[in-house]
């Protein structure tokens, strides 16, 4: 995780890597600073305010992540919705 990433976090939405610091009450507790991009519904957000959580709760959102993700809900809503056609027909 680098400066510039997108990354789901503690805090819902998607948020810009803006920085990394250690906890003031550990040093062995790196957090990741970051601002909201885009809200939970993939809304843009104009935010200003620079949240932080542990680097545990953070993951790297890639282009590959996302295709994978949307592709799985994609094939589960098909196969629902053709599974409610089999029992319609």
């Amino acid at each position: 995780m680098v400066v510039g990433d997108l990354i789901t976090a503690y805090h819902a939405g998607y948020h810009r890597v803006v920085g990394f610091h250690d906890a003031t009450h550990r040093k062995d507790c790196p957090q990741v600073e970051y601002q909201t991009v885009l809200n939970a519904t993939g809304k843009p957000v104009k935010s200003k305010r620079v949240r932080s959580c542990h680097v545990e709760y953070c993951e790297v959102v890639d282009k590959k992540s996302v295709l994978d993700a949307y592709d799985e809900a994609v094939v589960a809503a098909i196969q629902k919705r053709d599974a409610i056609l089999a029992v319609l027909a």
